[in-house]
């Protein structure tokens, strides 16, 4: 699925919509999830609800739990346009050395010692594992794990050195903590525009089909990533 980028939903750009619904977990009350992520008021939010209703991205959930708020759960055509591509076409010979090129990027991930996460598995899904002769966004699931920290350092402490080895300016504790992760995936990108990285946990999430891409032939036994690596930092 391709989306045209100059439509508008609920006065919203289209690709907000998606990035909405990349990100939304269902189970959380729509209202209060819209209201976050778009920086709305109330009103604006139902709005935006009412919309995505129906155009068919997302459904009123069978039965609120415990008398909450109503629910939403993303439909099959959510998950669709969730991964859906705004980026104009490339051919498909174009789409393989962009993969072929990251994933060499990724054995040289793994070959530094300096990083303090490495690349256990990559996995496509969307239109690049389909037999079209062009493709939108290269959507990449990876999965990262968090080596053990040297001697004598905690986890928490580690990953902290790191961000202000960097140099950058954090926002907030979380983005120092993640900035680790966020430093693989930025190599792996390679700041192209094709590229989509997502969390291994997205595949399951959103339920959708993907192909193996690459695998660690010697992966190591680190911590696993993602809210487990987060969850381990904060109770350090």
């Amino acid at each position: 699925m391709r989306l045209d980028r100059k439509v508008i939903i609920a006065g919203q750009p289209i690709k907000r919509v998606r990035d909405f619904l990349r990100s939304y977990r269902d189970g959380r009350p729509a209202p209060d999830a819209v209201i976050e992520f778009f920086d709305t008021d109330p009103d604006t939010a139902n709005a935006i609800i009412g919309a995505m209703v129906a155009r068919g991205l997302i459904a009123e959930a069978p039965e609120p739990w415990d008398r909450r708020p109503v629910v939403y759960t993303v439909t099959e055509l959510g998950v669709r346009f969730a991964a859906a591509s705004l980026l104009k076409p490339i051919a498909r010979p174009k789409a393989d050395r962009i993969v072929s090129d990251l994933l060499a990027r990724v054995e040289d991930v793994n070959a530094r010692d300096d990083l303090i996460h490495f690349v256990g598995e990559v996995r496509a899904f969307g239109s690049y594992i389909t037999d079209a002769p062009e493709v939108g966004d290269i959507d990449l699931a990876i999965s990262l794990i968090a080596k053990p920290p040297p001697p004598g350092k905690k986890f928490t402490q580690w990953h902290l050195e790191r961000a202000r080895q960097s140099g950058r300016f954090f926002g907030s504790y979380i983005d120092k903590l993640f900035y680790s992760q966020n430093e693989v995936r930025r190599l792996i990108k390679g700041r192209n525009q094709y590229v989509s990285i997502h969390p291994m946990s997205d595949l399951d999430e959103l339920k959708i089909e993907s192909r193996a891409l690459y695998k660690s032939p010697d992966r190591p036994v680190y911590f696993q990533e993602d809210a487990s690596v987060v969850e381990k930092a904060t109770r350090s």
